[in-house]
């Protein structure tokens, strides 16, 4: 069934440039990776720097392709198809301040002949793969794709043989989407009747199967032409604020999701045995070795929460940052769309409504815009709970660290007094030991002489030689004794009066 005059297919998708405190490398790396994902047979010399990007006359909207020796804001050529038809497309890249935008059109003149729906195949068929978000999945790709807006555009033939929404929906099934045809709205827009089709994404856990779709079909080839001519850059910059404002709210449920899940997570560092055990009874005496073995657990638990702590305060922080761009973005998006509508009277489209457009804005107001606001109040607490807990543990730390200092010390002590009283017995020992060898040595004659005077009267010394022998021994003894503990008395108070001398001090 031939029901459409002229056909069109426009695909608007956006890549990340670099934000707040992203660095010069990193700005380079995407720069880099956005021109190295045009086609390798790309005949137009797409080496621009930075430097040349940042030489633009507005940040907020540059057409790139003036950068090259063409200096033409786009690059029209006629691929090859399997179509009969002479197809002709455009690829048209701009920089929107800290966004990539590239739209890649392609369209079929049929010259008013009708044309079946099926013929938006061979218009799909050319679409980049890089431009549809999923054929790299490399990790910088997933970082910097934000989205993309696919636009279908169609006259009406005079007598067309089903109904808007039937041959809408024949158009859409072209495209070869998983997604279904389902919560459709349409309204008159720029003297077309327009299609919407995921207007807001139903599965944020896989937003790649979430595809925004506009189908056009106007009634007449003159307004159809006239609307891709003068609305290009309108529709490039509306769609941008809707893909940043949907990727901003998906990332915000990434990051609530991991502050929710953290921040439950401190029930098991608050388990934690090191720190149950943390009040240790002072009257019972415990081991250092344990006491390690629990310091190293606090010491650990202590880096966990840190990082935990560390990762809370950046997520709260992208979160807020996430929070701002949505506003941001839904003004952006309000504004264009008043531009637009002024634009359609300028040029007399009539039956130009916003309202199905502007219905976008309203649900991001009321209900992705509270969401993240309304977590963001409940999250951030949590920052404080989390700082506490860390300041906690570490003021835990440094007892635990004193009480094992202090304890050390202790038994250091106990040994350097055990090694002191050792080492002064030896000196008192040696002392009188001395003392009495030097003793015993100088008193042996003088010990004889006196036990001769004492038994000379009597036979003794000569019929018992024996017991004379025995009483010089004993008397040699006995001297050596009492010069040796005289001695080792006077040292011993000597040791004891220079110890308290050192204690006073």
């Amino acid at each position: 069934m031939s029901d459409l005059i002229n056909l069109r297919l426009d695909i608007f998708s956006y890549l990340h440039r670099g934000g707040l405190g992203e660095s010069q490398e990193s700005i380079s790396l995407n720069s880099q990776y956005f021109w190295d994902s045009f086609p390798k047979d790309f005949p137009v010399d797409l080496k621009i720097s930075l430097k040349q990007e940042d030489s633009l006359d507005s940040y907020e909207y540059g057409e790139l392709l003036k950068l090259t020796k063409e200096n033409k804001p786009y690059y029209l050529f006629y691929p090859e198809s399997k179509s009969d038809k002479k197809i002709q497309a455009l690829y048209y890249p701009v920089r929107l301040h800290d966004t990539y935008g590239l739209a890649f059109g392609c369209g079929i003149d049929s010259k008013n002949e009708a044309l079946p729906v099926k013929s938006f195949s061979d218009l799909r068929a050319l679409v980049p793969n890089f431009l549809l978000g999923q054929s790299k999945p490399t990790q910088r790709f997933k970082y910097n794709f934000i989205g993309n807006t696919w636009m279908l555009s169609g006259c009406l033939a005079p007598d067309p043989t089903r109904t808007k929404e039937e041959i809408a929906q024949a158009i859409f099934k072209q495209l070869g989407f998983y997604q279904e045809w389902s919560n459709v709205k349409s309204e008159e827009f720029l003297g077309a009747t327009m299609f919407e089709v995921g207007q807001t994404p139903q599965q944020w856990n896989r937003l790649e199967n979430n595809h925004h779709v506009l189908i056009f079909l106007f009634h007449n080839s003159e307004t159809m032409d006239l609307v891709s001519e003068k609305f290009y850059e309108s529709w490039m910059r509306l769609f941008c604020y809707r893909n940043k404002i949907v990727w901003a709210y998906w990332q915000s449920l990434t990051d609530i999701s991991w502050l929710n899940k953290n921040f439950f997570s401190l029930d098991k560092v608050r388990k934690n045995p090191a720190i149950k055990s943390l009040i240790i009874d002072k009257q019972k005496e415990t081991d250092n070795i344990a006491q390690i073995f629990n310091l190293e657990s606090l010491q650990d638990a202590l880096q966990d929460n840190s990082f935990i702590l560390y990762e809370y305060v950046r997520k709260l922080s992208i979160l807020q940052i996430h929070q701002q761009t949505i506003e941001t973005n839904i003004d952006n998006y309000n504004e264009r769309l008043n531009i637009i509508e002024d634009k359609a009277y300028k040029f007399n489209l009539n039956y130009t409504t916003i309202d199905l457009l502007e219905s976008f804005s309203k649900i991001v107001a009321q209900k992705y815009k509270k969401i993240v606001e309304k977590e963001y109040f409940s999250l951030r607490p949590g920052l404080g709970i989390l700082q506490n807990l860390t300041d906690t543990l570490r003021g835990y730390i440094q007892i635990q660290q004193a009480e094992i200092d202090r304890s050390i010390e202790q038994q250091n002590r106990r040994l350097e007094d055990q090694n002191t009283k050792l080492q002064n017995r030896l000196t008192i020992v040696g002392v009188g030991l001395g003392a009495a060898s030097v003793t015993a040595s100088a008193s042996a004659n003088f010990v004889g002489e006196i036990v001769e005077v004492l038994f000379h009267k009597t036979n003794i010394i000569e019929t018992l030689p024996l017991v004379v022998a025995v009483c010089n021994i004993l008397g040699t003894l006995v001297i050596s004794l009492c010069v040796g503990m005289f001695f080792s008395t006077l040292v011993s108070l000597l040791l004891s009066l220079i110890k308290r001398i050192g204690n006073s001090k």
